[in-house]
């Protein structure tokens, strides 16, 4: 397969875009789209080589295999075995042994399956789990183990019937896809049934330029040139299109993802020598970065990740930007070092290809199975350090009532337990998100009956769709559904609680709730709480970070959030008084003016921490919190 210095310059254009917006570029919010159109590019290169050795009757899978191990699995253990002492010194006991986790996933070429499986909604920050990147290298590899084998299956079909078969297969794909993307958009995200309709679009590309050399002879309604210059600029906006406009509100892959994966389509068939976008692509400084390319995506989310975990704190653009152009030369060191001299056929036999892929697997994984079992290797800690380091593993769901009274993001209204929703006059209710779960067991120790109405990312927000900065596609019935039970409930008391600094573009809605509660429940009391104190990337990462102990007495620690909150929870006060509801800031009750806030209490001669990841309250805090709240209040 010739080289085409423009696609080099398309790898470039992928791979800064997603640079961009894993260091917080506004701006290059649909930066993850870059990742799409690495997966066009790798199926139309794939494919390319192995329609040329089938072709000429030299395809050989142990060749192929062989060839795919030289370009990808050397750089990537490098920076995997890099990352191994920035974990054993930067992080936590549960955080090193997820990351011992992820590398036994790693080794197993199933890192999506283990992200898939982890990024519940209280699974790990995302920007903080250093090889989380690895997913899409997964679905890569997974797709080259696979796609050979059905390629030679499709070899002896007609040319036209094959290339339509592989269509069908794609088209299923993205139907697949796009209803996953909305129904359940983690697996779809993660998983390769739901991505394998973007390699398959390169494939296709490949397969019909080999079919149709002359694809735009005969019948083109412009002259070809002309068209060729419009159909590669095209690819180009479209791709643009998607990394300036999308975000993480845009459901992916489906329909969506359409946009750059067709523009790469057209840039791959249409940017031939003599067009500009062919001058753009296959410029010196777009064809040196496309050159690196692999390695930069390898490197720069664990710079960023281990740099958050260093900082403990939210961390500056220009600050972030100035860890990933570390990227850079890293990345040409990996390549010039790493990549290129494994990629030379007479450096290693195919064999000593195998056995050290093999090698190095096996270690990465016996590194990864050890941190594992051996729980993260708390005794790095002292002890009191370890009892901190604990509450990463809080056991929060039955406290919360997960998935009965609180829903995860996939389930309806309709799969709300009964059993929450008490219907008797003196009751009360408390409704809103996760953090409204966190706030249910304090209040119902003063209430004789109490009902919880929570879901994942949805505050008490009615007639308002949830999408950003999660997509919660059931919030909006979830929340409407509530109204229809109101009547039914009869509750005296209403608590409105949710992490409103996670929506403050939603909080003056909050006024169309206040409005129709006032309406039509005029005898409801009505008790908007703001927001809690938050800590980052998390209250016991903050405490072990500033060396931190449990003590006998109540410790206070600076919350980075506090002023933005303390903002938020003035215009809740406003908003509710002027609706004739009752308002209570935690703040006021749990921090001091400076923004240190309760960080750990003493119940019963042990000290306790208020929360267990960056605000959700711990049955304790709950206690401590609801008990003020319902003093302020009254019975």
């Amino acid at each position: 397969m010739r080289y085409r210095a423009e696609i080099d310059g398309l790898r470039a254009l992928a791979v800064l875009p997603v640079i961009l917006f894993h260091a917080g570029v506004d701006s290059f919010s649909g930066g993850f789209a870059g990742v799409d159109v690495f997966f066009v590019i790798s199926g139309y290169l794939i494919t390319g080589i192995i329609a040329d050795d089938l072709a000429g009757g030299r395809f050989r899978l142990s060749h192929f295999y062989a060839r795919r191990a030289r370009r990808i699995l050397p750089a990537l253990f490098v920076v995997v075995i890099a990352c191994i002492p920035a974990a054993w010194l930067l992080l936590t006991p549960v955080g090193l042994k997820d990351f011992a986790g992820s590398l036994l996933a790693v080794a197993a070429f199933s890192s999506n399956f283990l992200f898939w499986a982890e990024s519940g909604y209280f699974g790990p920050q995302a920007e903080l789990q250093p090889l989380l990147h690895t997913w899409s290298l997964a679905i890569e590899e997974q797709f080259y183990l696979l796609f050979p084998l059905l390629l030679l299956a499709l070899w002896g079909l007609r040319p036209r019937l094959r290339f339509w078969l592989l269509i069908l297969v794609a088209l299923s794909s993205l139907a697949l896809a796009h209803w996953t993307s909305l129904q359940h958009p983690t697996a779809g995200f993660f998983l390769l049934p739901t991505r394998a309709w973007e390699l398959l679009l390169g494939a296709i590309a490949a397969l019909y330029t080999r079919q149709r050399p002359d694809m735009w002879q005969g019948w083109a309604i412009l002259p070809a040139r002309p068209l060729r210059e419009i159909l590669s600029a095209a690819g180009l906006v479209l791709i643009l299109t998607a990394v300036l406009a999308f975000d993480s509100s845009t459901p992916t892959p489906g329909f969506a993802t359409l946009v750059p994966t067709t523009g790469a389509v057209l840039v791959i068939l249409f940017a031939c020598p003599g067009t500009v976008t062919h001058r753009l692509l296959a410029s010196r400084v777009l064809v040196g970065l496309g050159l690196i390319s692999y390695s930069s995506y390898l490197w720069h989310f664990p710079l960023l990740s281990f740099a958050r975990h260093y900082s403990f704190q939210d961390m500056s653009t220009a600050t972030l930007l100035a860890v990933a152009g570390l990227t850079f030369p890293l990345a040409y060191l990996t390549w010039r070092f790493v990549e290129q001299p494994f990629r030379r056929k007479d450096e290693l036999s195919k064999a000593a290809v195998f056995r050290l892929a093999a090698l190095s697997s096996a270690g990465v994984a016996a590194v990864g199975l050890v941190g594992y079992l051996a729980e993260g290797y708390p005794e790095r800690f002292e002890l009191t350090e370890r009892q901190i380091a604990a509450y990463e593993s809080y056991e929060f769901a039955p406290l919360y009532r997960l998935e009965s009274c609180f829903l995860l993001p996939e389930q309806a209204a309709k799969q709300f337990d009964q059993r929450c929703l008490a219907r008797n006059p003196q009751a009360a209710l408390i409704w809103g998100d996760s953090h409204a779960a966190a706030l249910y067991p304090g209040l119902a120790m003063h209430h004789k009956s109490l009902s919880q109405y929570t879901a994942s990312g949805c505050p008490p927000i009615i007639g308002e769709d949830f999408t950003k900065p999660l997509m919660r596609p059931n919030c909006r019935s979830a929340n409407d559904h509530l109204l229809t039970l109101l009547p039914g409930m009869a509750p005296s008391r209403l608590y409105l609680h949710a992490n409103w600094f996670g929506h403050q573009s939603k909080i003056k809605e909050l006024k169309r709730t206040l409005r129709f509660l006032s309406k039509e429940h005029p005898d409801l009391e009505v008790v908007v709480i703001g927001g809690v104190p938050q800590w980052l990337p998390g209250l016991p990462q903050k405490l072990l970070a500033s060396a931190k102990q449990l003590n006998e007495r109540h410790e206070f620690i600076r919350s980075e959030r506090y002023a933005a909150i303390k903002k938020i929870n003035r215009r809740l006060e406003r908003m509710a008084i002027k609706a004739g509801a009752r308002f209570v800031d935690p703040l006021e009750i749990v921090c001091r003016d400076d923004g240190a806030c309760l960080a750990s209490i003493t119940e019963a001669g042990e000290p306790k921490l208020m929360a267990w990841d960056y605000g959700h309250l711990t049955a304790e805090g709950s206690q401590f919190l609801a008990e003020r709240i319902v003093r302020a209040v009254g019975d």
